[in-house]
């Protein structure tokens, strides 16, 4: 018998007001992410207020307020030391975060590698910190909606992020290069 999955999916361990939120909606727990407003006709990340978190399950939206990520942190967990090799108990979290870069992979301004690797940087440094962009917007709205669902601790989220930011730094060939995004699209789009 495989044993059970560290990080699954389930309400009961939701942050409460997200949990509201979503019964609020309707919308069913089990097929979350973040719906990102679009600039129309200019294919571009339109997010106004990066607090307020569009919620969907593929069919409805809801909308979630989240004041800060630091006061989402739950626990004192450490991360594994071999996280930058993705664990297996990770690989939903790292999937949850990528899932999310390569859906707004069709936008015409695609960050580069260098532009990940800040603000995933720059997420796990200071979670809270200063918006860099509309992007770094939508993956802090990306990280609320992560520690929504899971219960991670601030050491899990920072091992989680700089192993993220890692990723487009392996991949870079020069400030313009794209790809991180080119290798998610290609394995997982």
């Amino acid at each position: 018998m495989p044993a059970p999955q560290k990080f699954i999916v389930d309400p009961e361990q939701f942050v409460s007001s997200l949990r509201t939120a979503i019964e609020a909606g309707g919308l069913e727990a089990d097929h979350l992410s973040v719906a990102a407003p679009v600039e129309q006709y200019r294919d571009r990340l339109d997010i106004k207020d990066r607090h307020e978190v569009t919620v969907t399950d593929g069919h409805l939206l809801t909308s979630w307020r989240v004041a800060s990520l630091q006061e989402l942190f739950r626990g004192n967990e450490e991360p594994p030391p071999d996280i930058d090799k993705y664990p297996e108990d990770y690989v939903p979290l790292f999937w949850f975060v990528e899932k999310h870069v390569v859906a707004m992979a069709h936008l015409a301004d695609v960050p580069t590698d260098a532009q990940f690797e800040e603000w995933y940087s720059n997420l796990r440094r200071r979670p809270d910190g200063r918006s860099l962009a509309p992007f770094h917007d939508y993956l802090w709205q990306v990280a609320a909606l992560l520690l929504g669902i899971y219960p991670l601790s601030r050491a899990q989220f920072e091992g989680l992020f700089g192993a993220l930011a890692r990723s487009p730094s392996t991949w870079r060939m020069g400030y313009s290069s794209r790809n991180y995004v080119q290798y998610l699209r290609r394995n997982f789009g």
